[in-house]
């Protein structure tokens, strides 16, 4: 290890400290994206990351994984979102919308570097099951029965009863696909399904 020497400068001596030199090519979307999240939400991290000159090949390494993860993504999503090209051609400014919704929702978790969970309904659901195999986990949430549904909507004051019975009729429907589902969480008091919501997920990405 080379002698450390200084540079005096008026009444301090400075280290004559340089970087090593970093490698020249440029930094992504998602290589920016990660050093906001870091510089915001783990700035000890992020200072860490600097002092031990490690920033910018991280920063590099995120923006390639996350393109190869969104090319490989991206295509399956769409598809069992409903993303067609049948749509974009029949209703261009709904493929538009439902485009950036999808990658809006990969890019803010892959910046944090968390897993992406989809809030679909029941065929998305499987599509994504099925794409994903054991990759995925798919939960069911589930009333605890039709009529308590009812009774919840009708109690809330909110819509109209051809409202009510069209959303009775879509649960009724899906309800028949709760069987292909991994879990299914029936939702009767709040708090204990979200507790049991938790669990499995966390016992799922500890696999």
């Amino acid at each position: 290890m080379s002698e450390l020497t200084y540079t005096r400068c008026g009444d301090y001596y400075i280290p004559d400290l340089k970087l090593s030199e970093q490698p020249e090519a440029p930094i992504g979307k998602y290589g920016r994206m990660r050093q906001r999240y870091l510089k915001e939400h783990r700035p000890g991290l992020y200072s860490s990351l600097i002092l031990s000159e490690k920033l910018y090949p991280h920063l590099l390494e995120i923006d390639r994984a996350a393109r190869e993860r969104m090319d490989a993504m991206l295509p399956r999503m769409m598809e069992a979102a409903g993303v067609t090209e049948e749509l974009k051609a029949r209703d261009p400014m709904r493929w538009v919308g439902l485009m950036n919704t999808l990658k809006a929702q990969v890019e803010k978790q892959l910046e944090a570097g968390q897993n992406v969970v989809f809030d679909v309904d029941v065929v998305g659901g499987c599509n994504i099951k099925k794409f994903y195999g054991e990759q995925a986990l798919s939960l069911f949430i589930q009333p605890p029965g039709i009529e308590e549904l009812r009774n919840r909507l009708v109690g809330r004051g909110t819509d109209a009863p051809e409202v009510i019975e069209s959303r009775i009729a879509k649960a009724e429907f899906e309800l028949s696909f709760a069987d292909k589902f991994d879990v299914v969480i029936v939702n009767d008091e709040l708090e204990k399904a979200e507790a049991e919501t938790l669990k499995i997920i966390q016992d799922f990405i500890a696999k």
